[in-house]
């Protein structure tokens, strides 16, 4: 796998993480082979048509995506199931993607962020981490 994501498994499921495409999209697998073939399954959602029975282990190549603002702080988290996807964007679908995390503005319209105060706890009887 290349230096762009990471791929997890447990069972028969992997997750692959990696950063969304331009506008927060699924990313484009492009020529990379392997991540055409893991792009391109069928549904999990239909046991029959994977030839799977009720009760059987799912099966399944999700990717978590994540995507970042202008100063490249992460600004959400996306979770996908890749139905296909190939070299562009129009071939590239999903039976779901959803975000399942983002950053919610401390700031909105018409607020005053919150002053922060920077203070210092100290317990009795405890080092203070500082090797004293």
């Amino acid at each position: 796998m290349s230096n762009l994501g990471l791929l997890i498994k447990t069972g028969q499921v992997q997750i692959r993480l990696l950063r969304s495409a331009t506008g927060h999209g699924l990313p484009v697998p492009g020529q990379s082979i392997a991540r055409r073939q893991y792009y391109n399954q069928l549904s999990l959602f239909d046991s029959q048509s994977v030839g799977l029975a009720e009760g059987d282990p799912l099966v399944g190549r999700f990717v978590l995506h994540w995507s970042t603002d202008a100063e490249y702080n992460l600004e959400r988290v996306y979770l996908a199931l890749p139905k296909t996807g190939g070299e562009t964007r129009d071939s590239v679908e999903a039976y779901w993607d959803w975000p399942i995390w983002r950053r919610h503005s401390l700031v909105s319209d018409g607020q005053v962020q919150a002053e922060v105060l920077d203070v210092d706890i100290y317990l009795d009887d405890e080092a203070t981490g500082t090797g004293g």
